[in-house]
């Protein structure tokens, strides 16, 4: 239904402003007056595209609306001014119809320069949101493995003391790790946790396997004090 009703708005517009040229620009040259009403109706259309069909998704998690709105609202602006600009001093001052048509494309060019600037502007903006993405994805994943770990770990019998104190602290200096895309730290990453899903194994039989449960919590925070040195 809105859809409809921004189309309607956009018909209403367009034929008000056909409407106004006709009604009182009979002294205009024929192809002056068809030239000013295309220039109105782009103008007009510049506007009713940002309100009612706009470039910009404020939905968009990856925040490009950052990039693109503000040239965009500086495109439609400036165009616009020099686009009524050039119609308002071809009326007053009887500019002949070959400098107001250059004018006008001229203002188009403007145009269509501003908008392919929106689009690379959102798409800058997109890559460095995949970027961080990429970089904080491995220290996510880790806080959800470690996570997870945690409840094995809750359930576990005759779990020494100090092994459990040093997994609740693994767990609270995990969500401090700095975000890193290198080989390196995916390398860790990867490392830490096969070490945890090992651990969760051991977990089950906690006597048996309590010696071994002591060495891979030490791996563990080996392999994590060499990731957290790992900033970019």
């Amino acid at each position: 239904m809105k859809r409809w009703f921004s189309i309607l708005a956009t018909l209403l517009g367009l034929g008000i402003i056909i409407s106004c040229f006709l009604l009182w620009g009979e002294s205009l040259l024929n192809k002056v007056l068809v030239l000013d009403i295309i220039a109105s109706s782009l103008v007009f259309l510049l506007f009713a595209q940002f309100f009612f069909y706009p470039l910009v998704n404020l939905e968009e998690s990856d925040h490009r609306e950052v990039g693109m709105l503000g040239i965009q609202l500086w495109t439609i602006g400036l165009c616009s001014i020099l686009s009524i600009a050039i119609i308002v001093c071809g009326i007053v001052f009887d500019i002949p119809f070959s400098y107001q048509l250059i004018g006008q494309l001229v203002v188009l060019l403007i145009l269509i320069i501003g908008f392919v600037s929106t689009l690379h502007a959102g798409d800058k903006v997109k890559n460095v949101y995949d970027k961080e993405k990429r970089m904080t994805a491995g220290k996510e994943s880790l806080i959800r493995v470690m996570d997870d770990f945690m409840y094995t770990e809750a359930s576990a019998k005759d779990l020494d003391m100090a092994i459990v104190q040093k997994l609740d602290n693994l767990k609270e200096s995990l969500r401090f790790l700095s975000p890193s895309s290198s080989q390196e730290a995916k390398s860790l990453e990867r490392e830490f946790a096969q070490l945890v899903n090992d651990l969760k194994v051991l977990m089950r039989n906690v006597s048996i396997n309590k010696e071994k449960i002591g060495e891979d919590v030490e791996k563990l925070e080996r392999v994590f004090y060499k990731r957290k040195n790992i900033h970019s």
